[in-house]
Order: structure tokens, then sequence, then C-alpha cells
């Protein structure tokens, strides 16, 4: 690796350490999640019930909304 710079540009170590510095700020964003059917929220995957058992096909509802109960 070139560790020194010459003509004005960063070297490939102040590159990479800008580059880890941006990164750190999205720490959370790769968290598993999807959209709840009933409140239409983007939440985690934790506590998540199928809409309809048996099949994923008709999405999933929150640890929230799958504790108040069917909505009929």
């Amino acid at each position: 690796m070139n560790e020194t710079s010459r003509y004005g540009r960063q070297d490939t170590i102040e590159r990479y350490r800008d580059a880890t510095r941006r990164l750190a700020r999205l720490a959370g964003i790769t968290r598993p999640s999807f959209r709840c059917r009933k409140c239409g929220q983007c939440r985690g995957v934790s506590g998540r019930q199928q809409a309809v058992r048996g099949t994923s096909r008709y999405g999933y509802h929150c640890a929230d909304c799958a504790v108040s109960g069917p909505s009929r």
C-alpha cells in the first residue's frame, strides 16, 4: 500500500479512516425488519407473527399488534 501522498491527495490510510468513520453512522441499518400488516410500521422481526397461520405470503404482524389480538 502506498502510505505517502504527493500532489495534494490523501494517502491510503487517511482515506480508509474517513470511510470507516462514515460507515460507523450506519451501524443499525442492516437489522432484519419487516412492515407490519396492521399498523404499517417498519419493525424488527423479534416477536412477529404470521398474518395467516401456516403461510408467510400474507405478511406478518409486529409483536405489539399480535398481542392486541385479531382485528375483526
